[in-house]
C-alpha cells in the first residue's frame, strides 16, 4: 500500500468523524433550543418556524460550503486545461514528446504536477532561445567576416535542439574556414610583400592598403572574392618576378658571352656580379647598361666575333653529325664578310643548331653508343680471326673473349632496337628523314649489317677455297711435313721426361707430319742388318702390340675392299692432275674424290679405295703416264 492509498482512507475516515459530529452537534444544539424554547413556553407555530429556520441555517451553511468548492473544483479543472494545453504547445514548439499524465492523479495532485511540467519546459524554452541568441550572434560575426550567408532557420517560438546542433555545426564549419583563410592570408600578404620587395614596388589602391595594413588580420574581410583577389596579385607578382629574372639571366648570358668573346679581365667581371647580385629592377638596368658597353666594343671586334661564332658552327655541326652538303647550305660561313648582318646570321645559326642538338640530345647519345658499340665489335671480330692469339691466350683470355662476345650480341640489338624506335618517331614528327653525314641513319644501320653479312660470307668461301685448294695439293704432291707436333692450346710442357714414340697413323689417313707412302705404289722396305731394336718396356709394348693389331685391321679392310671391287668389275680411271684441279664439281676428303652434287657420308672412300684403284691393271698404266714425275 502506497501514501496515496493511505491518504485516501485517512480523508475517508475523517469525512465520517465529520458527519458523525456534526448529526451530534446539530442534536445537541437541538435538545438545548427545546429546553430554552421549553422554557420560554414556545409552542406551536412559533416552535414549528424556530426549527424551520434552524434546518434552514444548517442547510445554507452546508451549501455555501458545498458551493464555495464548487467553484475551487472548477478553477483547480481550468487550471488543469490550461496547464495541459501550454505543456502540448511547449512540447511541439520544443519539439518533445508529449506529456502523459497519470490517470489516478486527484485534480490537485495534477494540477501540481502540471504546473511543475509547465516550468521545466518554459525553462528549456528560455534557455533554447537564449543558446540562439549566442549562437547566432556568434555566427553573424564569423558570416560577416567570411562574407557568407548565415545558416537559415525556420521554427515557431522556438528552435529545436537538432536545428540548435546544426547551427553549432556551421559554427565549427565557420572557425575552420576562417583559419584556412587566415593562414592563406598569412601566406599570401607574405609572399606578396617580399615581391614588392623584390620588384621595387609599392602599394597603391585600396585593397594593396587594407592588405599591408597591421590590423589585417582582424579586420581584413576573408570573403572568396577577396581571396582570389589576393592570389591573382600573388600570381601577377610572380609573372613579373618571373619575367624580371628571365630578362636578367638572358642579360646575363648576353653579358657572359661579350666577356668572353672580348676576353674582359676576371677580375671587372668579379666586381661588376658581386656589385649587381639580386633579382630586382636595379641589377636590370645595370646588365642592360653594361650590355650596352659591351655591344659597342663588339662592332669594334667584328671579325674576331665571327670567327668564334663560326668555330662554334664547327663544334656544333661534328656533334650533329653534319654532311659538308648540309654545312655549305649556310652560306655566310664561307664569305669573306664581317659586318652586323653577318654576326646576326652567325649568332641565329649558332642558335639553331644549339636548339637542334638540344632537342635531338637523346638520339644523339645513343647514335654514338651504338657507334662505340658496333665499332668494338667489328674490332672484336678482326682480332677473333686471327687464329695465332690461340697460342699466346693467357690468364682466362679466352674466357673474358667469350663474354665480351656474349656482352656484344646482347647489348647491341637492345641499343639499336631503341635507336630505331626513336629515329622512327622523329622522322615521322618531321616528316623528313634524320642525316647522319648526309645518309639516313636507318639506312646506316642497315647497310652495315648488310656488310658485315657479306663480308662474313666472303670470309667463309674463302676459308673453303684455300681448304679445297690445300687438299687438292696434298692429294697431288702430298702433305707437307711436319717438324713439330702441334699441340692443343693450354697443353702443359713436359721437360725432363723422354718423348715416346710417336705413334703410327692408320693407313688410309694423311698426316700432315708423315711423308705420303702407300704400300700399293711401293714395296715395304726391308729391314737392315743394323735394324734390330732393342727390348722394349711395358708402355713400348703395349704400343707397339695396339700399333700392330690397327696395321692387321688396316690391311684385312684392304683385301676385302679390293674383292668388292673386282667382284663387281669396276674398271676406275684415274683422272689428270689438272682435270683434278681444274674441276669445280669435286672436292678431295682424306685422300679420295667426292662428287660435290651427291656426296654423302657413307659414299666417301678411303684412301686405301683410291690406292687399290691406281693398283689395278687398268688404272696403273694410266697413273704411271700421268704421274711420272712423282715420287716418294
Amino acid at each position: 500500500m502506497d501514501d496515496r492509498e493511505e491518504t485516501l482512507i485517512r480523508d475517508i475516515n475523517s469525512e465520517i468523524d465529520v458527519v458523525g459530529k456534526v448529526v451530534e452537534v446539530c442534536k445537541r444544539g437541538k435538545e438545548l433550543l427545546e429546553i430554552i424554547w421549553e422554557q420560554l413556553g414556545i409552542n406551536g407555530e412559533q416552535r414549528i418556524k424556530r426549527n424551520e429556520r434552524f434546518f434552514d441555517l444548517i442547510a445554507n451553511l452546508v451549501n455555501d460550503m458545498v458551493t464555495e468548492e464548487q467553484e475551487l473544483k472548477k478553477q483547480v479543472e481550468q487550471r488543469v486545461v490550461e496547464f495541459s494545453e501550454k505543456i502540448d504547445n511547449l512540447t511541439e514548439e520544443l519539439q518533445l514528446p508529449k506529456f502523459q499524465a497519470d490517470p489516478s492523479w486527484s485534480l490537485i495532485i495534477r494540477e501540481t504536477e502540471l504546473r511543475k511540467e509547465v516550468d521545466v519546459l518554459n525553462k528549456e524554452k528560455h534557455q533554447r532561445m537564449k543558446t540562439l541568441a549566442t549562437k547566432r550572434s556568434e555566427e553573424l560575426t564569423l558570416c560577416q567576416r567570411l562574407a557568407l550567408e548565415q545558416l537559415e532557420m525556420t521554427f515557431v517560438g522556438c528552435p529545436s535542439a537538432q536545428q540548435l546542433n546544426e547551427l553549432s555545426q556551421n559554427i565549427k564549419f565557420l572557425q575552420d574556414e576562417m583559419e584556412k583563410r587566415l593562414a592563406l592570408l598569412k601566406k599570401h600578404q607574405e609572399s606578396i610583400k617580399r615581391l614588392w620587395k623584390e620588384l621595387e614596388i609599392d602599394p597603391y589602391s585600396e585593397f594593396e592598403m587594407q592588405l599591408c595594413s597591421d590590423e589585417a588580420e582582424e579586420k581584413f574581410i576573408l570573403s572568396k572574392e577577396n581571396m582570389n583577389k589576393l592570389k591573382d596579385l600573388e600570381e601577377q607578382l610572380e609573372l613579373e618576378h618571373r619575367k624580371l629574372v628571365g630578362e636578367i639571366d638572358g642579360l646575363r648570358g648576353k653579358v657572359k658571352a661579350l666577356w668572353d668573346r672580348l676576353e674582359v679581365a676576371d677580375e671587372e667581371r668579379k666586381k661588376f656580379t658581386e656589385k649587381n647580385n639580386e633579382l630586382c629592377p636595379k641589377t636590370a638596368n645595370a646588365l642592360k647598361n653594361e650590355l650596352s658597353r659591351l655591344q659597342e666594343l663588339k662592332r669594334q671586334h667584328m671579325q674576331k666575333f665571327v670567327d668564334n661564332l663560326r668555330k662554334e658552327l664547327d663544334a656544333l655541326w661534328d656533334k650533329c653529325y653534319y654532311s659538308s652538303e648540309q654545312r655549305n647550305e649556310f652560306r655566310p660561313y664561307f664569305e669573306a664578310v664581317f659586318d652586323d648582318e653577318s654576326l646576326a646570321l652567325h649568332e641565329h645559326q649558332v642558335q639553331i643548331m644549339n636548339n637542334y642538338f638540344n632537342e635531338n640530345k637523346k638520339i644523339y647519345k645513343l647514335i654514338e653508343k651504338r657507334e662505340v658499340s658496333w665499332q668494338n665489335k667489328m674490332d672484336f671480330e678482326n682480332k677473333s680471326a686471327n687464329a695465332d692469339r690461340l697460342f699466346n691466350a693467357r690468364g682466362g683470355a679466352l674466357l673474358k673473349e667469350a663474354k665480351m662476345r656474349a656482352a656484344f650480341e646482347k647489348g647491341l640489338p637492345k641499343i639499336e632496337e631503341e635507336l630505331k624506335k626513336s629515329l622512327k618517331g622523329w622522322e615521322t614528327d618531321n616528316e623528313t628523314y634524320f642525316l647522319y653525314n648526309g645518309v639516313r641513319y636507318l639506312d646506316r644501320i642497315e647497310s652495315q649489317h648488310a656488310a658485315y653479312e657479306a663480308l662474313k660470307e666472303q670470309k667463309k668461301q674463302e676459308r673453303n677455297k684455300a681448304k679445297l685448294e690445300s687438299t687438292k695439293q696434298e692429294m697431288v704432291f702430298g702433305s707437307k711435313p711436319s717438324t713439330t707436333k702441334r699441340k692443343a692450346v693450354g697443353t702443359p710442357i713436359r721437360t725432363g721426361t723422354p718423348m715416346k714414340s710417336p705413334k703410327r697413323g692408320r693407313m688410309d689417313t694423311t698426316h700432315n707430319n708423315t711423308r705420303f707412302v702407300h704400300s700399293s705404289i711401293m714395296n715395304t722396305p726391308k729391314k737392315t742388318p743394323g735394324s734390330e731394336k732393342k727390348p722394349l718396356t711395358g708402355k713400348q709394348t703395349k704400343s707397339k702390340i695396339m700399333t700392330s693389331a690397327r696395321r692387321k685391321s688396316n690391311r684385312m679392310r684392304q683385301q676385302t675392299r679390293a674383292r668388292q671391287i673386282a667382284g663387281h668389275n669396276m674398271t676406275y680411271q684415274h683422272p689428270s692432275p689438272s682435270a683434278k684441279l681444274n674441276s669445280s664439281k669435286s672436292s678431295v676428303v682424306s685422300g679420295s674424290i667426292v662428287n660435290k652434287e651427291n656426296a654423302q657420308p657413307g659414299n666417301i672412300g678411303s684412301y686405301q679405295e683410291f690406292s687399290i684403284g691406281i693398283t689395278s691393271p687398268n688404272c696403273r698404266s694410266s697413273f704411271v703416264a700421268t704421274n711420272s714425275s712423282f715420287h716418294v
